[in-house]
């Protein structure tokens, strides 16, 4: 009784195993003979090298050098621990550091494992000849290098490694884990033009996850070139000039937007390791071109004079007293020279930076009307230029006030923001952009910095008219010219001999230290073909400093041939 009730449990036992085997052979078996096949296939992928950087004319900003990484072939060592000690002694390094990156880079036994990135020539190739270091390797990579270094790193940016985070975001669109990845400048914005298309190789493995052939070869196609519109002579000087200081220094054709020279300092040098500079002064990776905001200062009063002629609250000869300051409710506001400038018009108190003419106008406009102005000359707006997180800074109103700081608006704010002062907060590039609508007839252009994709043409520079009136330009371009070439102009060092430049400083009071200095301006005055904008940061007054920097900027483009 007992036998034949096991034969049946046998028979049943066995019954199930027969339709297990069916089920995975028949029904699961097209599945099954996939996932095998997968199993013992591999693809170890070859990085595309990526596109080069280079300047108007040729130079070349971003490229590659050779550098030796020491890797391991796993399947190809005999003594891990032997040989990592050996490697360690050899190099010398220490033997921890090699062991962590063996641990965090290996991947596949047929995989090298890189251990130690960028050793010298000399070194690599004694290690290559040495016979008792099996199944180590030298692996020749192309490392991104910058020739300029700090010079170029804001505009051009940095590559590193992908992040989990942007992996995940990322993923949908090729790229896998430890990818080059841009992060900042160009080499973020423009990643992927010059990433190019990988290649890679197509090994068998056996159920060991040990090579046994090569199935296939499809070498990585090189990213796309980019040309830039910098001049790199021109933005070579002008980070010599800004060395030791915090500022900005753009260059702009007005009348196309092609940036020629884009500098923000301090800088830093992107073939370094970059954790050096990462408690340095002065905030070195903020590109104060694009995302610094600051009070404009007297600059702003650019605005205030073509707003002012255009509305036709004055005109050019009207003319207002400055005693040296102006009472305004309870308060005193004061104007720049002690005892005043006296009886001004307008292209006298743009030559003269008179705060009083336009603590005057700014009140007969009214801040509502200040700020359309502002915003019609591109304040509270990104510019558009293809550089990443840029800075709209911020035009303030009697609404914005009321909601945000639950405060009424008083005519002393109307006062204050008719100088570039009080609560509106302005980019270098914007300033630059306002420079150039007088320096155009009134066209505010589109900054750009990108001239060419591989052999394609990029077309930037796009404008649009403000509408300004040409009596209106003519006379904000007659004050700015007798800025720079008026014997008592407050932009008059930044006159150079043989040049038509006409300009305006600012000095932009910031509460507890010196003033921040700005000059702008352009050349030649009639059909301008450089617009330029200084800053430096608590530089004292912009007719000083400002506009020292400025001429010699200016002196360098003639030199050049660019003016």
């Amino acid at each position: 009784m007992r036998i034949r009730s096991l034969e049946k449990i046998l028979s049943g036992l066995f019954f199930l195993l027969i339709l297990g085997l069916l089920y995975l052979q028949v029904i699961e078996g097209k599945r099954y003979r996939i996932q095998s096949q997968e199993n013992i296939i591999r693809l170890i992928p070859i990085p595309a090298p990526r596109g080069d950087i280079s300047d108007r004319n040729g130079v070349v900003l971003a490229d590659h050098r050779l550098t030796f990484d020491v890797g391991i072939v796993p399947q190809e060592t005999e003594n891990l621990t032997s040989l990592i000690e050996k490697i360690s002694k050899a190099v010398p390094v220490d033997r921890e550091k090699v062991i962590r990156e063996y641990s965090r880079n290996f991947s596949t036994p047929f995989t090298p494992v890189k251990v130690l990135e960028d050793v010298a020539k000399e070194t690599a190739i004694a290690l290559a000849e040495r016979r008792d270091l099996q199944g180590l390797v030298v692996v020749v990579t192309p490392r991104r290098h910058y020739p300029y270094g700090a010079a170029t790193a804001h505009v051009l940016g940095i590559v590193g490694e992908i992040s989990s985070r942007e992996l995940e975001r990322l993923r949908p669109y090729g790229y896998r884990i430890k990818d080059l990845l841009g992060e900042g400048g160009i080499e973020e914005s423009f990643d992927n033009y010059l990433r190019g298309e990988d290649g890679g190789t197509q090994l068998k493995v056996n159920n060991r996850g040990y090579k046994v052939a090569t199935l296939g070869y499809r070498p990585a196609k090189k990213g796309n070139d980019l040309t830039l519109t910098l001049d790199i002579r021109l933005q070579n000087f002008i980070y010599s000039l800004l060395e030791g200081k915090q500022g900005v220094v753009c260059v702009m054709d007005p009348a196309t937007g092609e940036i020629l020279a884009l500098v923000s300092s301090p800088s830093f040098d992107p073939n370094e390791d970059l954790s050096s500079f990462l408690s340095a002064e002065g905030r070195p990776f903020l590109n104060r071109a694009t995302q610094g905001v600051y009070p404009p200062g007297s600059t702003f009063k650019v605005v205030i004079a073509s707003m002012a002629l255009e509305e036709g609250n004055i005109h050019p000869e009207s003319s207002f007293s400055c005693p040296g300051f102006l009472k305004i409710g309870k308060g005193s506001f004061q104007c720049w020279k002690e005892g005043g400038h006296g009886e001004q018009h307008l292209v006298e108190a743009l030559r003269h930076s008179c705060n009083v003419f336009f603590y005057r106008v700014g009140l007969l406009s009214g801040p509502d009307r200040i700020a359309e102005y502002a915003r019609l000359f591109g304040f509270g707006e990104k510019s558009g230029i293809e550089l990443p997180h840029e800075s709209a800074g911020f035009v303030p109103t009697p609404l914005w006030k009321r909601i945000a700081k639950r405060e009424g608006w008083y005519d002393g704010d109307t006062a204050n923001f008719a100088i570039g002062q009080g609560y509106l907060a302005v980019t270098p590039l914007q300033l630059l952009r306002m420079a150039s609508v007088i320096a155009t007839d009134g066209k505010l252009v589109d900054p750009h910095i990108v001239k060419q994709i591989g052999p394609h043409e990029v077309k930037g520079g796009r404008s649009h008219s403000l509408s300004l009136s040409e009596k209106t330009l003519s006379v904000v371009r007659e004050g700015m010219t007798e800025v720079v070439n008026a014997p008592d102009g407050t932009g008059r060092y930044a006159a150079v001999e043989g040049l038509e430049i006409a300009g305006k400083t600012g000095t932009a009071q910031v509460p507890g230290k010196n003033s921040h200095a700005w000059f702008v301006g352009f050349s030649p005055i009639q059909n301008a073909r450089a617009s330029l904008v200084v800053l430096v940061e608590h530089g004292g007054m912009g007719g000083l400093v400002a506009a020292q920097i400025a001429a010699s900027v200016f002196q360098k483009m003639k030199e050049l041939e660019l003016l």
